[in-house]
């Protein structure tokens, strides 16, 4: 998730403090993913065209196809690497019900872990998720408990590299991690589609082609994915920053959900940020927290070394999500490392709107079906599609590849 004001955003982890446990992709609500939308009317999908069809011919960016090749590892510094074991373990180890109970000053110092999956026999899910979430308060419990009689003790004080305040303070300090190799799975069925082709934008901005898998980070690969905090997209652009490269219209257009726009955005905005940062974990990590907070955390911390700036401890709201992000990151990289996405064919072009245009009266310009206009648009809002709003002016609209590049008439 991206914040232009530098508001705490990236939320690989969210925190649920009240039974222990932490939900990961990208602090989703998942329950909120925005509907793909869809024509509202049953009235024939074809129209006559209208008289004036103002459409340009456009070669954006986002349709750019490069050769696949296999990505490069990401970057990882020696001081993250408790953290990157801790988080291959987690994507790679730990299904979606198995749980850990870790210091979220030191995620890679595990407590507890809980093991739900013979809860869940298909007889009563709901029931399976109460027991569970049951399990995980009672485990965070008894290890606080037992921190706090073996606070000052050798053995506990070693788990912390001699850290004897550490140590005394880590019954506070206790949250639960949820497994994510089946959700890692999911996410990779889901990106198939586009991944590749993700790849190649960010190799034409010069960005390594591993890092465009953040999005599974981000969102699992969930196109329409909203958070509560109002990111939305594979890529969790805030509206603000989105609005910085995507056309971002409340109720109208919002080419956040679009993947491929929204991949070549973020690559982009990570190729900027790369001239100011330098390093790609700072890039990644600025990413995700903003690159005005990650700076004041580096002169608070009088380093620029991501692993030793998080061990720190926590500042602002650095918080876990920032600690943590790249290291996942980078677990993920090493876990998809042998996953080759390879680019579909780009079928369709793209024509530019002049003026605006009804929905109805761009299917019939384009002489298009208006549900498969619709599928190659997912930034269109269901407003447009019902003919509420008008498709804007300045919207790139990918449409078939049958409609003549001449197509613009005044």
């Amino acid at each position: 998730m991206l914040s232009a004001a530098g508001a705490a955003t990236g939320a690989v982890v969210r925190t649920l403090r009240a039974h222990g446990a932490t939900e990961l992709a990208g602090g989703l609500d998942l329950d909120a993913a925005v509907p793909v939308p869809a024509p509202a009317d049953d009235a024939p999908a074809r129209q006559p065209k209208p008289a004036s069809c103002p459409l340009t011919p456009s070669d954006p960016p986002w349709l750019a196809v490069t050769p696949p090749l296999a990505p490069t590892p990401p970057v990882e510094p020696a001081s993250l690497g408790r953290r990157v074991e801790l988080w291959r373990r987690v994507w790679g180890e730990l299904g979606d019900r198995q749980h850990l109970i870790v210091d979220e000053r030191r995620p890679w110092v595990v407590h507890a872990e809980v093991d739900c999956r013979a809860l869940f026999d298909g007889s009563d899910e709901g029931a399976a998720k109460a027991d569970c979430g049951a399990r995980i308060a009672d485990a965070r419990r008894a290890a606080q408990k037992k921190l706090k009689k073996s606070a000052t003790s050798r053995e506990l004080v070693k788990r912390y590299d001699g850290d004897r305040r550490l140590a005394k303070s880590a019954h506070q300090h206790l949250i639960g991690l949820q497994g994510r190799k089946d959700a890692l799975t999911r996410a990779k069925e889901r990106a198939a589609p586009h991944l590749g082709h993700t790849e190649g934008l960010f190799e034409l901005q010069e960005v390594p082609r591993i890092y465009a898998r953040a999005a599974i980070v981000e969102s699992l690969w969930r196109p329409e994915a909203l958070s509560r905090s109002g990111a939305a997209g594979a890529y969790q652009f805030m509206p603000k920053t989105g609005a910085q490269f995507l056309m971002v219209d409340e109720g109208v257009v919002d080419e956040r959900l679009d993947p491929l726009r929204s991949a070549w955005a973020a690559a982009h905005y990570m190729r900027l940020m790369s001239k100011d940062l330098g390093e790609w974990p700072l890039v990644l990590t600025a990413y995700n927290t903003g690159p005005a907070r990650l700076k004041r955390v580096m002169k608070v911390r009088h380093s620029r070394d991501l692993g030793k700036i998080a061990d720190a401890g926590d500042y602002g709201e650095f918080g876990f999500d920032g600690q943590n992000y790249y290291a996942q990151i980078v677990a993920i990289g090493q876990l998809t490392a042998d996953a080759r996405f390879e680019p579909e064919p780009v079928v369709g072009r793209a024509l530019r709107l002049d003026a605006p245009l009804s929905y109805a009266d761009l299917a019939a310009c384009v002489e298009t079906d208006k549900a498969e206009l619709a599928r190659d648009n997912p930034a269109l809002a269901q407003a447009v599609l019902d003919g509420t709003a008008p498709v804007p002016e300045g919207y790139v609209a990918r449409v078939p590849p049958a409609v003549a590049p001449a197509l613009a008439v005044r």
